[in-house]
């Protein structure tokens, strides 16, 4: 158990690293298929009553993985939103520098 929140704890500090929050859930299921050998080969066997509590175990990582996903999302549209918003206004003059020529 106290592996397993150190687990969570380092898995939250690293949300602002998004590419990895976000692959990390699909990388444990690879690990508990292959090495780990937690879930069964044949994939239509994962959803079995046995295996509920390795599926219960990402539960947490898929939730912040979500979140991530979702605050990462919310910054581009933002992003976005304050660009068309002062191209409109003509506060945005040029979208490339110029170049100059020597």
């Amino acid at each position: 158990m106290r592996r397993c929140i150190g687990c969570r704890q380092v898995s939250m500090k690293s949300a602002e690293r998004k590419g990895v929050v976000v692959t990390l859930p699909l990388l444990l299921v690879v690990l508990d298929v292959y090495p780990l050998r937690r879930l069964p080969d044949r994939w239509r066997d994962w959803l079995a009553p046995a295996e509920r509590q390795v599926w219960a175990e990402k539960v947490p990582y898929g939730l912040l993985a979500l979140v991530a996903l979702i605050v990462g999302y919310s910054y581009v549209v933002a992003i976005w939103v304050i660009y068309f918003v002062l191209k409109k206004a003509k506060l945005v003059v040029n979208e490339f520098p110029a170049e100059e020529s020597v």
